[in-house]
């Protein structure tokens, strides 16, 4: 019979006999009790009996029976527990006969599929099905039901309405005395929601693996305890492997070389595992130098590493982004190289141009500036002879003496220029102040500022003659183009943090015209100071505006240490 049908008889005394009693100890009893009305709930063989203190004792066959009677009602009452307790069960309870026709459904059943008790009793369940589980799936439970095992899986149904949901069943075979299944009893439980999770969170699994995956970047997840959990194909392929094949291990249980991984002080590798130690602590930590095996070579790779925050907001884990800068870094040092060599050149045609402009001066002031000396003498001789025999000579001969002066003027300024002697004599303060005089004496209408400070004495012929130009490039340049009312020049030499670190910072500017700097410098004097300064292993920073006058600021090294630093590098 239907379990509610059963459940009911028994409870509410709806049948004409209960064929199963419990026997009296020592005897078997089988008891007929006819249909009467539903005794009171609640009330026990002994509560009956403290109603009537004064009736007699009763015989022994009347206590066998008052003992059946007490039984029955507990029976009834835990059948009546676990009939509510299917009824209002949150899971859906099927239970079929022999044939898998269905006897029984409760309430939540109900609820989920859409189809009422009468609509599916006498039915096989088959009603439900939609065409979507396979086929598998029914010949594995057969398979375990027959050998009345209980079997467990998931199916997709359909509900009364056509909407397809998915169940979680539990089917277990009811056996009877002989151990044959005389029926089934089914728990399903919808896990609809549980499923679309379940894809929703597949999708995004997906997703994010084809992100990682497009990425030549080496991407990586760990978990406290350093073992893989999440990786790109870039990462694993590292090793020949597929990312399946490193999750749940560590570094070095998937072959990772162990003095990268844990370092060896002898060979000066510090061991990446450090970094990660780091990671889990809450620290971001950048490496720009991880060694790391790839394409069978030791490669360098810009390594980021972050922790990885759970929900309870403590650290979990650790994300890793390694990117392979191996070939950035050859391609560093070939620009490197060639930018030294460029600056070599540089500073060797500057030396050249140096020596030619030595020698060039000293030509022009021992060789031209003797000749010239030499007709200012004979000039003056002529002049006074001709100033008692010629009177009317006179005047060319003058006008022939102040030629001859004009030109020694000019050959001097021709020899400062290619050659400051200051520079050579005194340094370079007093060259810088000899040229301040110079251009600032003929240019009245522009102030002119002049500052000096620290110790410039002792800087090198090199650096000297690097200074001294771009201040006299710089003074040209203002002279011929700014149109300005104020010139400054400020040079000073700070102090570095170590010995050797010291500096000279030189800024000259004007209240000029200005010219837009983006636009692509013109002519060489700009370009001439700015090559002289690079070569110097100095910096050169410009800034102009139309309007605006012209700024430049120079930092230069007083010992030069880029051929140092990039040996180091």
């Amino acid at each position: 019979m239907m379990l509610a049908r059963a459940l009911r008889a028994l409870v509410y005394g709806d049948t004409a006999m209960v064929k199963t009693a419990k026997p009296a100890p020592g005897k078997s009893v089988k008891t007929s009790v006819a249909r009467q009305p539903k005794p009171a709930r609640n009330v026990s063989a002994k509560s009956a009996q403290k109603s009537k203190p004064t009736a007699p004792p009763a015989a022994p066959a009347d206590r066998a029976v008052e003992g059946d009677i007490a039984w029955q009602n507990r029976f009834q009452q835990n059948l009546l527990t676990l009939y509510t307790a299917i009824e209002q069960s949150p899971i859906s309870v099927v239970i079929a006969d022999a044939d898998a026709n269905i006897q029984y459904v409760n309430p939540y059943f109900t609820k989920i599929t859409g189809y009422s008790a009468e609509e599916v009793i006498g039915k096989n369940p088959r009603i439900f099905q939609s065409g979507l589980t396979r086929n598998e799936i029914y010949a594995d439970l057969w398979n375990a039901l027959n050998k009345g095992e209980v079997w467990h899986g998931e199916f997709i149904n359909r509900r009364k309405n056509g909407d397809l949901y998915w169940e979680e069943a539990h089917i277990a075979p009811i056996k009877d005395t002989s151990g044959n299944a005389c029926q089934y009893v089914c728990m399903k439980l919808d896990v609809t929601r549980r499923k679309q999770v379940e894809t929703e969170l597949l999708d995004k699994h997906n997703l994010l693996t084809s992100v990682i995956n497009s990425s030549t970047d080496f991407i990586f997840v760990k978990d406290a305890g350093l073992r893989t959990v999440l990786c790109n194909e870039a990462f694993a392929g590292a090793l020949g492997k597929r990312p399946a094949e490193l999750y749940g291990k560590t570094d070095i249980e998937n072959g990772w070389p162990t003095e990268l991984v844990k370092g060896n002080p002898e060979k000066g590798i510090k061991g990446y595992e450090q970094d990660d130690l780091a990671a889990l602590s809450g620290e971001t930590v950048r490496n720009m130098h991880d060694p790391a095996p790839a394409g069978g070579e030791i490669r360098i790779f810009d390594t980021v590493k972050l922790p990885v925050i759970g929900a309870s907001g403590s650290v979990i884990g650790l994300l890793g982004i390694g990117r392979d800068i191996s070939d950035r870094l050859a391609d560093e040092r070939l620009t490197r190289s060639l930018l030294l060599q460029a600056r070599t050149l540089t500073r060797h045609m500057f030396d050249i141009q140096e020596d030619e402009r030595r020698k060039i001066s000293r030509e022009l002031h021992d060789e031209l500036g003797q000749w010239l000396t030499a007709i200012q003498a004979e000039t003056q001789a002529i002049e006074n002879i001709a100033g008692k025999t010629a009177p009317e000579m006179l005047g060319s001969i003058r006008a022939v003496k102040r030629s001859a002066e004009s030109m020694h003027e000019v050959i001097r300024r021709i020899v400062h220029s290619l050659r400051p002697a200051l520079l050579d004599t005194l340094g370079l303060a007093d060259s810088l102040r000899e040229l301040e005089k110079q251009w600032c004496q003929p240019r009245l209408g522009i102030s002119c500022e002049f500052w000096l400070e620290g110790d410039l004495a002792n800087l090198g012929d090199e650096l000297n003659i690097t200074i001294f130009r771009v201040v006299q490039e710089a003074l040209n340049n203002i002279a011929s183009y700014a149109q300005a009312n104020h010139v400054s020049v400020h040079l000073r030499r700070v102090l570095g943090a170590a010995a050797g670190d010291d500096a000279i910072l030189l800024s000259i500017g004007d209240d000029g015209v200005g010219f837009d700097a983006g636009q692509k410098l013109r002519g060489t004097g700009l370009l001439g100071m700015r090559e002289r300064v690079i070569a110097a292993g100095g910096e050169f920073d410009l800034n102009s505006a139309p309007g605006q006058g012209v700024r430049i600021h120079i930092k230069l090294p007083v010992a030069p240490t880029w051929e140092e630093d990039y040996e180091r590098w």
